[in-house]
C-alpha cells in the first residue's frame, strides 16, 4: 500500500472585466506597457488632475494595483475602454464590485456608464482595507442596462478634496 501527500489548492477565480483584451486582465491592473506612470492598458484620463502609478506593494491579488492620486482640490476620473460586445448587455441586470484600498472615507467609488445612465456605488467608507463598505467590496448593486446602450464603461471616481490616494485592486 502506497501513501500520497495530498495537497489542497484554493479555489480560486478571477471574475475582473476583460475590456477588449482576453489575455491581459484589464480589470486587475496588471498590464502596464506604456510605464509605470501612465494608466495601465484599457483606462483613461476622463477628468481632474492628478497621478496615476505602477504599485507592488499594497495590492489586492496578482502582482499589482493602481494608485490613484488627485491633485488638492481637484477631482480625478479614470475610465474603461469600452466593454467588447456592449449592446449584448442591452436591458439586463448587471453589478460592478471593486477592490478598493483607501484610508479616507467618503471621497472614492466606482460608476458605471452605459451612454444613456451612469450608475454609482456608495464611497468607500475608509476602513476595512480592501472591503471598504462595512466589510463588503464596493458595488453599484443591481442595475438595469438601458434598452439602447451606446458605450460600456466603468469610471473609477476619485471626488475634490485634499490630496488623497486610492489603490484599485480589482474591478469586476
Amino acid at each position: 500500500v502506497r501513501r500520497a501527500a495530498r495537497q489542497a489548492l484554493e479555489h480560486k477565480e478571477d471574475y475582473s472585466i476583460q475590456l477588449g483584451d482576453p489575455l491581459g486582465h484589464w480589470g486587475s491592473f496588471e498590464r502596464w506597457p506604456d510605464g509605470t506612470t501612465t494608466v495601465p492598458d484599457g483606462w483613461n484620463v476622463l477628468s481632474g488632475s492628478g497621478t496615476v502609478a505602477r504599485e507592488a506593494t499594497i495590492k489586492y491579488s496578482g502582482r499589482y494595483s493602481l494608485a490613484q492620486t488627485n491633485t488638492v482640490s481637484n477631482p480625478y476620473v479614470l475610465r474603461s475602454d469600452n466593454i467588447p460586445g456592449f449592446p449584448k448587455f442591452a436591458g439586463e441586470v448587471v453589478t460592478l464590485r471593486a477592490k478598493i484600498y483607501t484610508t479616507t472615507g467618503a471621497r472614492v467609488r466606482i460608476q458605471l456608464v452605459d451612454g444613456v445612465n451612469t450608475f454609482s456605488s456608495g464611497y468607500h467608507d475608509g476602513n476595512n482595507g480592501w472591503d471598504g463598505n462595512d466589510g463588503e467590496p464596493i458595488t453599484t448593486g443591481a442595475v438595469t442596462i438601458a434598452a439602447a446602450p451606446t458605450l460600456l464603461r466603468v469610471q473609477l471616481d476619485m471626488a475634490s478634496g485634499a490630496a488623497i490616494t486610492a489603490y484599485w485592486g480589482k474591478v469586476w
